[in-house]
């Protein structure tokens, strides 16, 4: 591997470490270790930090929104099927026991 992809990948594990360790974003470390030691440009720098943490991100958040939407699929398909047991259920009683409460 050449240097440069060393030296990323260095800097992208601090990173992480970093953020998960202290909750501070990812780019905060990313961006500035960038400009300083491999000197890189400030865009190029941001633009490379954005690229690195969007991809991932963003496949995680398609999975758990994906995972979401199939859990309110069937959370409505459950609160459905209560409601028509329930009606069902109602209209199986006799009416005496549909009356007020008893006194």
């Amino acid at each position: 591997m050449s240097n440069v992809i060393v030296q990323l990948l260095v800097i992208g594990f601090v990173a992480g470490i970093a953020g998960g360790m202290f909750g501070i974003g990812g780019g905060a470390i990313m961006v500035p270790a960038m400009v300083l030691l491999m000197g890189m440009d400030q865009k190029f720098a941001t633009g490379t930090s954005l690229a690195a943490q969007i991809l991932p991100i963003g496949i995680l958040g398609a999975g758990v929104y994906y995972k979401t939407a199939i859990s309110a699929f069937a959370m409505r398909f459950l609160l459905r099927w209560v409601c028509w047991s329930e009606i069902y259920s109602a209209h199986s009683l006799p009416i005496s026991h549909l009356s007020a409460a008893p006194s």
